[in-house]
């Protein structure tokens, strides 16, 4: 049984081999150039080949110094807490004064303002 599939692979080997030294005629399917061919010759020669590419950096940092410092991120945001204060809301009268203060120094900005 092996010696049949040995040779069936040995003359498979052969054909395949004789194939390759077939020269098959050039046929052009699409009658004449494509516009692909067109767009290939005008290649805009300003784009950098690939033999002008930068070369890799090498003062980047590893992946153990990126995790170590997001542990410690991690570990500075896990440690904050959230003080429990109340603040009082102002009354409608002192809101009403800090407001017209603010529109008070708006105004003395804009009559300091040269034009």
């Amino acid at each position: 049984m092996s010696l049949k599939i040995s040779i069936l692979a040995f003359f498979g080997l052969i054909g395949l081999s004789a194939c390759s030294s077939i020269n098959v005629p050039k046929i052009d399917l699409m009658g004449g150039s494509s516009a692909f061919d067109e767009d290939i010759q005008n290649i805009d020669s300003s784009i950098p080949s690939v033999d002008e590419a930068p070369e890799m950096p090498t003062d980047v940092r590893s992946d153990e110094d990126w995790d170590q410092s997001a542990k410690t991120l991690m570990t500075v945001r896990d440690g904050f807490s959230v003080p429990d204060k109340e603040y009082e809301q102002p009354s409608e009268a002192e809101l009403k004064a800090m407001y017209q203060e603010l529109k008070n120094q708006a105004q003395a900005y804009k009559a300091d303002d040269p034009k």
